[in-house]
């Protein structure tokens, strides 16, 4: 059992470093790329070349392009393990000598000869005690490291989703809004079946949205009535364009991979490009259908950047919120002023 578990922890550690340095050399490539392109490339496009990162990470490390330089290194290694290892020969010597050669007379054979025994004792050689690899335990430690953080992902997510069923505090929504969220979704193309469940938090600052099969959009319970109403289109438009645009799939695939690779410090590093760009991306389809009006999104933005100036503005993992990152605010806005729904 526990050379069982020795072997199992030489693979996965094996497959693990291959994945570290093919996910580093690829980050370091798309970051080059990304730094050459990003004064005049969509925010699509970049966001695009930053998931294939993520793509790398479903990928298997052993899975290589024949037209690759490393695909031969395999092949390569084998071969010389191969030599290495290699049995020599056995010398082959004709029948006929072994014929002539003279029978060799064991001492049982010779003539008046008596056998004679002797016992002679065997020393047992000491049998080695079979212990847990320091593989093993990376391995248990892994493991354990997967089941806290889904774990604790499950109740908050969890949390968030049932609070409306506390009445402490929820609160009812107005009638208005029906108006303004069938609206903005009509204006998206978004199914009824894909429209999000409305919970009011008192646990989040900004709005946002998560779920995958069954979406939720939660929305601050104590700024939501101090909204004006083309604030809360605006916003309604963008956390609706997260879920048309199937963010929150993707985000979800890349927060299974957080939590598989949560030792590995490159997959948090490209957790900020990839929550910037797709902020972008988002502000680009509200563009696209606000077109001249784009002006009064930029003016949503800043108002409620405003408010949330000494609070924090990550609505954490799991969460698509309307500010992820408050930095990245002045790109948005420099990036609104392009005029893109032109193109």
């Amino acid at each position: 059992m526990i050379n069982t578990l020795n072997q199992i922890a030489d693979g996965w550690f094996s497959w693990q470093v291959s994945v570290l340095w093919q996910v580093a050399v690829l980050i370091a490539i798309v970051f080059v790329i990304d730094l050459i392109i990003k004064k005049w490339a969509w925010p699509q496009v970049r966001y695009a070349l930053w998931l294939l990162v993520v793509v790398k990470l479903i990928l298997p490390p052993t899975l290589t392009s024949p037209a690759s330089i490393t695909s031969e290194i395999p092949a390569i290694a084998e071969n010389a393990v191969n030599i290495e290892f290699q049995k020599p020969e056995v010398e082959e010597r004709p029948i006929t000598a072994l014929l002539t050669e003279q029978p060799v007379l064991l001492p049982e054979t010779l003539p008046n000869h008596e056998p004679s025994y002797e016992i002679t004792a065997i020393e047992a050689e000491p049998i080695e005690s079979i212990t847990l690899s320091w593989k093993t335990w990376l391995l248990i430690t892994w493991l354990g490291g997967i089941l806290v953080l889904s774990s604790w992902l499950y109740l908050r997510l969890r949390s968030l989703r049932l609070e409306n069923t506390n009445q402490k505090v929820a609160k009812k929504l107005p009638e208005r809004f029906d108006e303004i969220f069938n609206n903005a979704a009509d204006r998206l193309h978004l199914s009824k079946h894909k429209r999000p469940k409305v919970v009011l938090s008192k646990k989040v600052k900004c709005p946002a949205v998560f779920g995958v099969f069954n979406p939720v959009l939660l929305m601050p319970a104590d700024k939501f009535s101090s909204l004006k109403r083309s604030d809360l289109e605006n916003i309604l438009l963008h956390e609706l364009a997260h879920i048309k645009r199937g963010d929150l799939w993707v985000h979800g695939v890349f927060m299974c991979l957080q939590i598989a690779y949560w030792f590995n410090p490159l997959l948090w590093l490209i957790r900020r490009p990839l929550q910037n760009l797709r902020e972008l991306c988002c502000d680009a389809t509200v563009a696209k259908l606000l077109r001249e009006k784009t002006y009064c999104y930029r003016e949503t933005l800043l108002e409620t950047a405003r408010q949330l100036l000494a609070e924090p503005t990550d609505p954490g993992l799991g969460l698509l919120g309307l500010f992820e990152n408050s930095n990245w605010l002045v790109d948005r806005l420099s990036w609104l002023e392009k005029k893109t729904w032109k193109n």
